[in-house]
């Protein structure tokens, strides 16, 4: 099997095996969970007067915990569905597949989606570093800001024309919103 050496050889794979749709799901719905997370634990830290070390603390935890769960999960669903479709393209042509370009692609998409979806949710610390570094009612507004910023930016690089981007966009906001005010009403 080859080596990949260099990140256009990554890129290779990607179009060989069309992944780019694949890994765009992985971001959004890992950088959605982890900043869902975020902002969970920055309202009701928030409402308690937690110190800043705490907040911090408590979304590391949660946020590396949503992480590697995410990052296994892909793992092991993309093995299974990788299987299965070399497998069956095996049956097609007749002939084992091992050392080709689709063996080797599938390697590329359980490895990439995996890696994808384990980092993603890491983008949940913009919400709690804005809160952090800046404080108070003023971190905590600007956190929120960020929360809507960063979801709305997601919902964009969702697939299909501007539309359905902007449609994602609002879906995801709303979605972010409806937790922080479930969890505000909740942590009063």
């Amino acid at each position: 099997m080859p080596r990949l050496r260099t990140l256009a050889e990554v890129i290779k794979y990607v179009g060989y095996m069309n992944l780019t749709p694949l890994l765009r799901r992985y971001l959004i719905l890992g950088a959605f969970d982890g900043i869902v997370l975020a902002v969970s634990v920055i309202i009701p830290l928030y409402s308690l007067h937690t110190k800043p070390e705490t907040v911090l603390l408590t979304a590391v935890g949660g946020l590396l915990g949503i992480s590697i769960s995410s990052a296994f999960n892909s793992l092991i669903v993309e093995s299974e569905e990788r299987r299965i479709e070399l497998k069956n393209l095996e049956r097609q042509l007749m002939k084992r597949l091992d050392g080709t370009v689709y063996d080797y692609g599938a390697k590329v998409a359980i490895t990439l989606s995996a890696l994808v979806h384990g980092l993603s949710p890491l983008l949940g610390f913009i919400p709690v570093l804005t809160d952090i570094y800046l404080g108070g009612i003023l971190g905590l507004l600007l956190s929120i800001t960020s929360l809507a910023l960063t979801l709305t930016a997601l919902g964009l690089v969702y697939e299909g024309g501007m539309r359905e981007k902007l449609r994602a966009s609002l879906i995801m906001v709303i979605a972010g919103f409806m937790s922080a005010g479930l969890v505000y009403a909740v942590a009063r």
